[in-house]
């Protein structure tokens, strides 16, 4: 990115993003790359939160995990993106393995076999349940290609957020916790009583120190082990995951917020709507507004990102609905006063 005319124009503003730069579409990688510059360029004026889908890329990492979460055949990695990570540009061959993929996708879904079926290069040998998604690509003769290039394709995807990388380092340090001037905790999932009781009762230094311990052990050598063993791990996986905010005010304005002292109110990412949230009288912003275009249009499930027209499966019971081109949703702008003013996304 040319970088040299991008000027900061109000220094007492800043720009928070809340997680989830990947696993939205197969432009994430861009979109971790667009975030990163602006920390890099900005670092006093832009925080970017971990998310639960970093969280769990950092996670899959450890080869020894057995479980790889983004082999899931949906909410992940969408086919395309695997293309950003190669060495040289595309070739036809490529294509064809995308379009393969893409294609075995919607089968699975028309069957109803998600649950059961990786986005991985064979089926999973120690469960006989789980298959691979090059059982569903046809013609048969394309399963072998399919197979060896996902395997590539994968490897080349974590090879490029390893511990020793550019992305990887800069995705390990990110915080899982934000707390601004005005009182207003940012964290990508949500805050339960016990976190808020026992990790953040400090205030401003527990979060701090959350966030640096984080930083500490979020080496791929690291981090399952923090993750698993330890109470602020346990504490970082709640802070990504946890929806429970979503459910009562009289939870959050008298049990949770009050533990935390400097806390006034909690904003959170994670739990997509149509529309920003502003509930329990300002305490309480719930700011996902599904501001990607595949998500908006698909879900979590895998679609061409180049059609322009319905994409049905075989068996006619599952299709594709064709990908907006123009900016969907809502963005928040916090004002000093405590006023919380919504802005709209939509372009052209």
């Amino acid at each position: 990115l040319d970088t040299s005319a991008w000027r900061w124009r109000d220094p007492s503003s800043t720009l928070i993003f809340m997680g989830d730069y990947i696993d939205k579409g197969p432009t994430s990688r861009q979109t971790v790359e667009l975030v990163m510059t602006l920390t890099e360029q900005f670092p006093a004026q832009v925080t970017a939160l971990m998310g639960n889908h970093e969280l769990e890329l950092l996670k899959d990492r450890d080869e020894e995990r057995g479980y790889f979460y983004f082999q899931l055949p949906y909410a992940v990695v969408h086919p395309a993106e695997y293309l950003n990570y190669l060495d040289s540009p595309p070739e036809d061959t490529d294509e064809l393995v995308i379009d393969s993929l893409y294609n075995a996708s919607i089968e699975v879904y028309s069957l109803n076999l998600y649950r059961f079926t990786r986005i991985a290069p064979t089926s999973v040998s120690e469960d006989s349940r789980l298959v691979s998604i090059t059982e569903y690509v046809n013609p048969k003769h394309h399963r072998q290609l399919v197979s060896e290039r996902l395997e590539d394709y994968q490897k080349s995807y974590l090879d490029s957020y390893r511990s020793d990388t550019k992305l990887g380092r800069w995705l390990e340090n990110r915080p899982i916790a934000h707390l601004t001037e005005d009182g207003t905790l940012f964290v990508h999932g949500g805050i339960s009583e016990p976190v808020a009781r026992h990790i953040f009762s400090g205030g401003r230094a527990a979060i701090d120190e959350l966030n640096r311990q984080m930083k500490l052990n979020a080496h791929e050598k690291d981090i399952i082990a923090f993750l698993e063993t330890t109470m602020l791990g346990e504490a970082v996986e709640d802070l990504v995951t946890y929806r429970g905010n979503h459910e009562s005010c009289s939870d959050l304005v008298h049990k949770i917020l009050p533990q935390m002292p400097g806390v006034k109110r909690l904003a959170v990412g994670h739990t997509p709507e149509e529309l920003v949230r502003v509930e329990c009288d300002g305490s309480f912003l719930a700011l996902d507004s599904l501001l990607g275009r595949w998500i908006r249009a698909t879900g979590n499930n895998y679609c061409p990102p180049n059609a322009t027209d319905r994409q049905f499966s075989i068996n006619g019971r599952y299709a594709c609905e064709p990908i907006e081109q123009s900016c969907e949703g809502q963005i928040v702008k916090l004002l000093q006063t405590g006023e919380v003013v919504i802005i709209e996304t939509t372009s052209g």
